[in-house]
């Protein structure tokens, strides 16, 4: 799960009960790629988090457990044009998220209502850094990359054969002895409409390519396999003749096998149910 700072604060719901707010601690809506969760830390200290969470990853290392983050670089918590603004929008929105250039709106890849301009010069040297500190500073052992198929992406959304940041990670130095995980979801990657966020009935998008981009020193950590099912023969019979002529039964071709997937709509919300989701 997610252990950077995130937005905690968006979930309407209440306890039934006490009538209380609830919070989302799911931990993908990320306001920040560097400073540990604060709230998750016991002493409540200024500084407190990186301690504790340098003295967390020697105790698992000591015991003999590698430690890797989950880290959500494919989108943040400051959501849709209607989101509220933590962090890049205040910075420099155009350089920070995919923008569609007719509209002004943003190109929604991630299912969260925004998406990240990961292959930028600027965002991409701040991954790159990010992913550094982890390593150095916190001694972690390697992440797992929520959505990786959004770091393929080029800045007007396209899939790039070679994305410049992935590319980057595989040859960088420091990062050479980690894990390096890319979740490679199942679901064509395309941007949410607004009428599917209305919840009304769309078509799926043909204009992006459901093609992920990674390079080979990353593997799939959740590669969905697709299961052929071949449809069972059937027998028919053939209509009686006339005396003195044999009966003869012919046995019916079998049609040709089909393929059944969990293909989904490329305007479809993602999965609640997804480590992967958006909360």
């Amino acid at each position: 799960m997610p252990v950077t700072e995130f937005e905690e604060c968006d979930n309407p719901r209440r306890n039934l009960l006490s009538g209380e707010r609830l919070r989302n601690f799911w931990g993908y809506q990320p306001v920040s790629f560097f400073a540990p969760k604060a709230s998750y830390t016991g002493s409540g200290e200024n500084g407190g988090t990186v301690r504790e969470f340098k003295a967390l990853v020697k105790a698992l290392h000591e015991a003999g457990i590698e430690v890797i983050l989950d880290m959500v670089f494919n989108h943040t918590a400051e959501g849709d044009e209607r989101g509220a603004t933590f962090c890049f929008r205040g910075l420099d929105n155009p350089t920070f998220y995919l923008i569609d250039p007719k509209t002004g709106r943003y190109l929604d890849y991630s299912g969260c209502g925004n998406t990240t301009n990961c292959n930028h010069p600027v965002l991409r040297f701040l991954i790159l850094t990010s992913l550094r500190y982890w390593v150095t500073e916190m001694r972690v052992d390697g992440f797992r990359f929520d959505l990786a198929s959004i770091l393929g992406r080029g800045r007007d959304g396209s899939v790039l054969p070679n994305p410049p940041l992935l590319e980057t990670i595989a040859a960088d130095p420091v990062l050479a002895h980690t894990k390096l995980i890319a979740e490679a979801p199942a679901w064509p990657a395309a941007p949410t409409s607004t009428a599917a966020r209305a919840g009304r009935p769309t078509t799926a998008s043909t204009s992006s390519p459901a093609t992920t981009a990674s390079p080979s020193t990353i593997s799939s950590a959740t590669t969905r396999s697709t299961t052929t099912r071949t449809a069972r023969p059937t027998r028919t019979a053939a209509p009686r003749t006339s005396p003195g002529t044999a009966g003869r039964r012919a046995r019916a071709r079998p049609p040709p096998s089909t393929r059944c997937g969990a293909a989904r709509s490329a305007t479809s919300p993602r999965s609640s149910c997804s480590p992967r989701a958006c909360p």
